[in-house]
């Protein structure tokens, strides 16, 4: 399952503090902890969506599992165009 459209990892989130809100401080305090732990972009959806930290972080898992799988197939699929072309130029 995809969780966010830009595939945005927690280390893509900024390291500044939000200029102004109309959250209460407690509040923007947690949507500060959403961001900084799952990714401005995933943080901000599912804090939005009023997800609890325990479900955000099943689906922070579940985009982590497929974003490895998909990574995994793309590593494999280049090691097999790897192997083609040294066995092309006889360089294998």
């Amino acid at each position: 399952m995809i969780l966010s459209i830009n595939n945005e990892t927690p280390d893509d989130s900024p390291n500044h503090e939000t200029e102004s809100s109309d959250l209460p401080p407690c509040r923007l305090s947690i949507a500060m902890q959403f961001i900084q732990s799952f990714g401005r972009i995933n943080g901000s959806i599912w804090f939005a969506d009023g997800l609890s930290f325990s479900e955000a972080m099943e689906r922070h898992i579940e985009f982590q599992k497929a974003t490895y799988e998909k990574l995994k197939a793309e590593n494999r699929r280049l090691r097999v165009q790897l192997i083609v072309a040294k066995r092309m130029t006889g360089t294998e």
